[in-house]
């Protein structure tokens, strides 16, 4: 909170590009951020209440506040879980007497080959992220056995710009062409984005790329404004230097 962006050790998911991005945007436009995992090496039934508790910690303390929290999958089902008993999701309804939205991303993505697509995201042709609704305009839930979430998410299939998956760039970021025929480094080499002003030591870098030659086409994902871009290879030489994304 203080800092305004994550680190490295801020967390497992949040050491991703996109994912530490997704943090700092929540500062930037005014989001109290906090953390909820549980801190006792605890998995299934444990690790689900101390998940759950942890939040209930948070919402008593602002309890007139809306709560929007990113959880990894399961974690966000209602209803009896057939190895847990009960997910984080419905945990917090015990114990604060809450039923949360529920929202599901996983169920209906793209898997690693579009043959292990799911028949329904198959069938559309999405182009944003969207929910099926019936016709008296329920959404479409995800359902497994016993436990549910009210909402399921399809999100669209992956398209290739400029050699980059175009979700990089439906968050205000921009085709930045980068040549890294002068850098005198051996490749391959991994390119990292820094915003400028943050630690490139310990932070997460606004995007990463793996450039196998140095006449490869580069083209980073970056918003507008300055950035610190480092270079390293598997020797570990580094060189680094600045880049204004317009």
């Amino acid at each position: 909170m203080q800092r305004k962006y994550p680190i490295q050790e801020s967390g497992y998911y949040t050491k991703d590009p996109q994912f530490g991005d997704l943090v700092r945007t929540a500062l930037e436009i005014g989001f109290y951020v906090f953390p909820y995992e549980q801190t006792n090496n605890s998995n299934g039934k444990p690790r689900e209440i101390e998940q759950a508790k942890n939040i209930q910690k948070e919402i008593k303390k602002r309890p007139k506040e809306k709560f929007l929290i990113h959880c990894g999958f399961n974690h966000a089902f209602e209803g009896i879980h057939e190895t847990w008993e009960k997910a984080m999701a419905a945990r917090l309804t015990e114990y604060t007497g809450i039923n949360p939205l529920t929202i599901d991303q996983i169920r209906f993505s793209e898997r690693s080959i579009p043959e292990f697509n799911h028949p329904i995201l198959k069938a559309f042709k999405l182009t944003e992220p969207s929910v099926l609704i019936d016709k008296i305009g329920k959404p479409m839930k995800v359902e497994n056995k016993e436990r549910w979430t009210d909402i399921a998410i399809f999100h669209p299939k992956t398209k290739s710009v400029a050699g980059r998956p175009n979700w990089l760039f439906n968050n205000g970021n921009k085709t930045v062409p980068l040549q890294l025929n002068n850098v005198d480094i051996s490749f391959p080499v991994m390119v990292l984005a820094f915003k400028k002003g943050e630690d490139i030591n310990s932070g997460v870098p606004m995007d990463i790329l793996e450039v196998e030659n140095k006449t490869d086409l580069v083209n980073l994902a970056l918003r507008k404004g300055a950035y610190e871009i480092v270079v390293t290879n598997q020797e570990g030489s580094t060189r680094k230097f600045q880049l204004n994304a317009e």
